[in-house]
């Protein structure tokens, strides 16, 4: 199984400004039941409300801001029932109002992080870069992928210098 994924925006909870929260645009290339919720966690970054994939101490403030998972489809292509060969259709839709509610109720833009987000793409040659380089480590062993999202966030790898986002218990993809 094959998923592709792209950080869109850092967060901190409201709440507990040191838990840290990455809302990521995920393209499952193939696919398999959980797979997203499964590559996630194999990264150390479960998904908000996944109680059957997270770690205890992170059910219990995942509750309080969420009581659903937090993964949303936000575009479907279907063949046609009936239609030509190689006919498809497209359903767009937007972050479910609930889960905008999630995120404005209870969450804060981590601008340190977002920060140094931008300097990681302009410092590695532009958002394409970027995303070649996430590809690249999505597929690489767990000690590899999980030691750059860590080290790159706290402005240790590939030269970067932005805020820390601490401990990874405490940092969740959403």
């Amino acid at each position: 199984a094959e998923t592709r994924y792209q950080v869109q925006k850092y967060y901190r909870n409201k709440r507990y400004p040191g838990i840290g929260y990455t809302l990521v645009r995920c393209r499952i290339i193939t696919g398999r039941t959980h797979q997203i919720r499964k590559h996630m966690q194999y990264m150390g970054f479960t998904l908000v409300g996944d109680y059957r994939y997270c770690k205890p101490n992170e059910k219990v403030v995942d509750r309080m801001i969420c009581d659903r998972v937090f993964l949303h489809h936000t575009q479907i292509v279907l063949p046609v029932p009936g239609g030509a060969p190689g006919e498809e259709v497209q359903i767009d839709s937007e972050l479910a109002h609930y889960l905008q509610e999630v995120i404005r109720l209870n969450l804060e833009l981590d601008h340190e992080a977002h920060k140094a987000l931008e300097a990681h793409i302009a410092a590695t040659g532009g958002m394409a870069a970027a995303q070649e380089k996430q590809q690249e480590l999505m597929k690489a062993k767990v000690d590899k992928s999980h030691y750059w999202l860590q080290n790159w966030q706290k402005g240790k790898g590939d030269g970067d210098k932005g805020k820390g986002k601490g401990d990874n218990a405490g940092d969740k993809g959403a």
